[in-house]
C-alpha cells in the first residue's frame, strides 16, 4: 500500500503519492485521460503516479485502474463533495495500491515519452524505428480506449501513417515464426497493430488495402499448417501484393534538387570583421526529435561588423539520419539583453542557415541563440542556457542508452520492459 494525499486545487482534485514527479522535469510525462491526467517520472519504476482530475464523472471509469477500487471510491466521493460544496475541503490521506491497468497506462505514457524525446542516433543511442514504436503504442492506446474517453483517435493517429510499412514487414510473418524471440515479439506487435489499424483507420488511407490483403493472407496461413510451413511466397496473389507495396517507394529515395533549398537569403556582400563567435547545443524542448544534431556545437553563430551594421550568421547542423521530408520550417531566435530577432532558416545540404541584423551596441555581450521547428514554439519555450540544454539532452540520452543495454538481453515483462522497436534495434533485425 502507498499513502496518497487527496486535496483540492481550484476546480481540480489532486491525488499525490509521497514521492511525486516534478511536473517540469524532462523525465516527467503527462498522459491526458478522460476527465484528468496521469503524471509520473519515467525513471521511477516503483512509485504510484500523481493524478489530476477535473471531471470526476469521466475519470471514475479509470481511477480504479490506477489506485485500486477502494481508493478510487473515496476519490470519487471527495471530488463530488468538493464540487457540490461551497468551501474547499481539507486535504486527507488514503491508502492506494497498484490498480489492475496501471502498468498498461504507464507503458503507453512511456511509449509516448520515448516517441517525443528519443534523440538523434549516436554511439550510445541506437536509431529509432519510429513506425514500430508507433505500432506498439497504437495497440496500447486502443486497449485503453475506456480511459481515453472511449475515443480511438490516438490509436488512429499513431497507426495511420505507417500502414505500408506494417504491411511490408507483416509479409515476413512466416520467416519470423521459427526465428529469434525478438523476431517473434516484432511479429506479435505487427499482428496486433494490423488488427487495430484495419479497425480504426479510414479505408481510404494509402496502404490500407495492401495491409488488409496481407493480414488476410497471414491469418489464412495460420489456419493451415501446411501453408504455414511451406511459406507464404507460394501464394501468387500475396506475392503480387507484397511486390506492389515494396515497389511503392517504402524505402526513401534520394531527393532531387527540387526538394532542396540551395539559395541562402540575400545578404550584404560586405563580409565585415568578426566581432563574436559562439556555439550551443539545440534545446530538445524547442524542436522535434531526431532531425537536428545533438552535438554541443550544433548551433554556431558569428557576428560580423559591416558597413551596414552588425550581422549575425547562424548555422545549424542537421542529423545525418534525419528524413529530409521531415525537415520543415525552422527558425532561429537571437536574444541580446531583452531584445530578440527572428529569422527563418534555409537548408543548404546538411545545414540550416540564416542571418539576423543586430543592435549596433552589442559590445562584448554574449548572445543566446535558440532554434525552433515552428514559429509557434517561441511562445512555448523561452530561451535557455547552453548548460541547461545540454543537461536535459544528456539525461534523455542516458535513459535511452540504459534501455538499449537492457534490450540487448531480449524481451522482458513489466511496463518498463523493452519495446519491439528497442529489441529490433539491439538485435539488428532487418526491417523494411
Amino acid at each position: 500500500m502507498t499513502v496518497l494525499t487527496l486535496r483540492r486545487h481550484g476546480v481540480s482534485t489532486i491525488v499525490e503519492p509521497e514521492r511525486s514527479a516534478r511536473v517540469d522535469d524532462i523525465t516527467t510525462v503527462r498522459l491526458g485521460l478522460s476527465g484528468g491526467a496521469l503524471v509520473f517520472d519515467v525513471t521511477d519504476a516503483d512509485s504510484l503516479p500523481r493524478v489530476e482530475v477535473f471531471d470526476i464523472d469521466a475519470a471514475s471509469w479509470w481511477l480504479f485502474s490506477v489506485y485500486g477500487y477502494a481508493a478510487a471510491e473515496r476519490i470519487v466521493e471527495f471530488a463530488h463533495a468538493a464540487d457540490d460544496g461551497h468551501e474547499e475541503p481539507a486535504a486527507e490521506e488514503l491508502a492506494g495500491e497498484r490498480g489492475p491497468r496501471l502498468d498498461s497506462l504507464l507503458r503507453l505514457a512511456l511509449a509516448l515519452w520515448m516517441r517525443r524525446w528519443w534523440p538523434t542516433p549516436s554511439a550510445a543511442v541506437p536509431e529509432l524505428t519510429e513506425w514500430l514504436l508507433d505500432a506498439e503504442a497504437g495497440v496500447l492506446a486502443d486497449d485503453l480506449e475506456i480511459a481515453l474517453d472511449r475515443d480511438r483517435a490516438l490509436a488512429e493517429r499513431l497507426l495511420a501513417p505507417h500502414l505500408e510499412r506494417m504491411a511490408a514487414n507483416l509479409a515476413a510473418h512466416d520467416a519470423r515464426l521459427d526465428a529469434s524471440p525478438v523476431d517473434a515479439r516484432i511479429d506479435q506487435v505487427l499482428r496486433a497493430a494490423a488488427a487495430v489499424a484495419l479497425d480504426v483507420v479510414d479505408p481510404a488511407e494509402p496502404g490500407f488495402d495492401g495491409l488488409d490483403a496481407i493480414d488476410r493472407a497471414v491469418r489464412h496461413a495460420d489456419d493451415l499448417t501446411t501453408r504455414l510451413r511451406s511459406g507464404l511466397a507460394d501464394d501468387d496473389a500475396l506475392a503480387a501484393a507484397i511486390d506492389a507495396i515494396v515497389n511503392a517507394g517504402l524505402e526513401s529515395s534520394e531527393p532531387g534538387e527540387e526538394h532542396e533549398i540551395y539559395a541562402l537569403a540575400a545578404g550584404d556582400d560586405d563580409e565585415g570583421s568578426l566581432v563574436q563567435r559562439g556555439s550551443a547545443p539545440v534545446d530538445p524542448r524547442a524542436v522535434a526529435p531526431r532531425i537536428l544534431s545533438t552535438a554541443d556545437d550544433a548551433i554556431v553563430w558569428e557576428v560580423h561588423a559591416t558597413a551596414g551594421g552588425l550581422r549575425c550568421d547562424v548555422t545549424v547542423q542537421t542529423s545525418p539520419a534525419a528524413e529530409l521530408a521531415k525537415i520543415g520550417r525552422f527558425f532561429a531566435r537571437v536574444d541580446q539583453d531583452g531584445s530578440s530577432s527572428v529569422v527563418a532558416l534555409q537548408r543548404l545540404g546538411g545545414q540550416l542557415h540564416g542571418e539576423v541584423w543586430l543592435d549596433a551596441s552589442i559590445g562584448d555581450r554574449s548572445l543566446v541563440v535558440t532554434v525552433y521547428d515552428g514559429i509557434d514554439g517561441f511562445d512555448g519555450v523561452a530561451p535557455r542556457s547552453a548548460d541547461l540544454r545540454a543537461r536535459e539532452r544528456d539525461a534523455i540520452a542516458r535513459i535511452i542508452g540504459a534501455r538499449a543495454r537492457v534490450a540487448s538481453a531480449g524481451p522482458q515483462d513489466g511496463w518498463q520492459g523493452p519495446f519491439a522497436a528497442e529489441l529490433g534495434a539491439s538485435a539488428k533485425v532487418p526491417l523494411q
